[in-house]
C-alpha cells in the first residue's frame, strides 16, 4: 500500500504516524516546499519526502495530519493548512482514493471539506503526544468514523495492520464529537485546578498535599493533577466549538482562565522580585527559567505559555536564561555563581520539576509547577 501523509516538520502526531506505517506499507511524507522537505530528508527516517503534487497521482491511502493554529487576536481557530492538503488531494489523487483526517477540526469538519468526492473518506483523531509515558502510540485506543460505512470498512482494515485497538463510531461526526469532548473535558479540569491552588495559595494550604490526598480516590475517577499555567494547541483545538459563546459558559470561562494565566505568573514574578507592579525595576533583574517545553518531559516549545511570560519580562529590560534538559539548545546547567562567588540570578522560575532538590537550596526560587 502507498501512503502519504501531510504534515509539518517537527509534528510529533506526523512523525509517529510515519513511524508507524513505514513499516509494512510504502510512506512518502508530503510538505509544501523544497526546504522544509530538506530539513525533513536530513532525519534520515528511511521514506520518501516530497513537495511535488504530481507524486500525489500514484498514492492509494492520504492521512492527513496538519495542524491546525489559533489566531489571539480573532480568537480563531485557522484550519488553512488542512484545507490546502485537501485541495491538493481533489485535484491531484486518483478518485478511488482513501482518505483519513487526522488534524482536529470541529464537529462536522471532515464531511463538509469532501462532499464534492466520490473518495473513501474516515476521521480518526490524534490520541497520542509527545507527553505521553509508558504507552506505545499503537497501543491507544484508536476511534474511526466514516462519512459512510464503506469508507469506515476500509479504514479500519487497514488501521487495524497498525494499532492494536480500533474503536468503530458509525461515523465522522461521532468521532469528532468524541475528539473534542475528551479535549474540553481536560480544559475544563486544568482550568479548575489552577483556580484552585490559587486558592490554597491564598489561605497556605499546599496544594500538592491536597491533590496527593485526592489522588487516592481512584474509584473510576480521573484527576487532572499538574497545575499549569496555560494554553497548549490541544487545549485550545476546543474553540472549535466556541462558535457562540453563550452556548459554552463553562467551557469558555475555563478557555479564558488557561489564556489569561501566563500574564497572571507573570506579575507574581514582577511583585515578589520588584515589588507589585514595579515594572521600572525588571531590567536590573537577570533570571533563570527552568523547563521551558510545551509540557514536561517535551521537546517543542511551539505552543509553550512560558514564552510568553519570558517575552514579557525581556520587554521590560530583563535578561533571561533558559535551561529545559529535553530541549538540546537550553540543556546545559549555567553557572549559579559569578567569579567573584557572588549569585548570577536574581530569581529562579521553575515551570518544569527538573531537578528540584537543586533549586530549593536557593532562597530567591519560585515554583510554578507540582513537585
Amino acid at each position: 500500500m502507498k501512503i502519504c501523509v501531510f504534515g509539518e516538520n517537527g509534528s510529533y502526531h506526523t512523525e509517529t504516524i510515519v513511524d508507524l506505517f513505514k513499516k509494512d506499507h510504502i510512506v512518502t511524507w508530503f510538505v509544501s516546499d523544497i526546504v522544509t522537505s530538506r530539513e525533513i530528508e536530513s532525519k534520515n527516517l528511511n521514506i520518501k519526502v516530497s513537495f511535488n503534487p504530481y507524486d500525489l497521482e500514484n498514492q492509494n491511502v492520504f492521512i492527513i495530519c496538519n495542524e491546525t493554529t489559533f489566531n489571539p487576536m480573532s480568537e480563531k481557530i485557522d484550519i488553512t493548512n488542512i484545507v490546502n492538503s485537501v485541495e491538493l488531494i481533489k485535484r491531484y489523487a486518483q478518485k478511488e482514493s482513501t482518505v483519513v483526517l487526522e488534524s482536529t477540526v470541529g464537529v462536522g469538519t471532515t464531511r463538509k471539506l469532501f462532499s464534492d468526492t466520490d473518495m473513501k473518506v474516515a476521521y480518526s483523531p490524534s490520541r497520542f503526544d509527545s507527553n505521553t509515558v509508558g504507552i506505545t502510540p499503537s497501543d491507544f485506543p484508536k476511534l474511526i468514523g466514516g462519512i459512510d460505512e464503506k469508507s469506515e470498512s476500509i479504514v479500519n482494515k487497514l488501521y487495524m495492520s497498525v494499532f492494536n485497538v480500533i474503536i468503530r463510531t458509525g461515523s465522522s461526526e461521532v468521532a469528532e464529537g468524541a475528539s473534542l469532548l475528551e479535549r474540553a473535558n481536560k480544559i475544563v479540569q486544568k482550568a479548575f485546578l489552577n483556580e484552585f491552588a490559587d486558592f490554597c495559595e491564598r489561605i497556605k494550604l499546599d496544594v500538592h498535599h491536597v491533590i496527593d490526598a485526592a489522588g487516592t480516590w481512584t474509584c473510576n475517577n480521573k484527576l487532572i493533577t499538574s497545575p499549569w499555567i496555560g494554553n497548549g494547541t490541544n487545549d485550545m483545538s476546543a474553540r472549535h466549538l466556541i462558535y457562540h459563546e453563550a452556548d459554552w459558559p463553562v467551557l469558555y470561562s475555563s478557555i479564558q482562565q488557561l489564556e489569561r494565566r501566563p500574564k497572571k505568573i507573570y506579575e507574581k514574578i514582577v511583585e515578589r522580585y520588584c515589588g507589585k507592579k514595579n515594572y521600572d525595576e525588571l531590567h536590573k533583574k537577570c533570571f533563570l527559567m527552568v523547563g521551558i517545553g510545551e509540557q514536561i518531559g517535551v521537546t517543542s516549545t511551539k505552543n509553550s505559555p512560558v514564552l510568553e511570560i519570558i517575552r514579557d519580562l525581556e520587554l521590560e529590560g530583563a535578561v533571561v536564561v533558559k535551561y529545559d534538559m529535553y530541549i538540546d539548545e537550553y540543556s546545559t546547567l549555567p553557572h549559579m555563581e559569578h567569579n567573584s562567588g557572588l549569585p548570577r540570578f536574581d530569581g529562579i522560575i521553575v515551570f518544569h520539576p527538573y531537578f528540584i532538590s537543586k533549586w530549593e537550596q536557593f532562597s530567591y526560587t519560585s515554583f510554578y509547577c507540582r513537585h
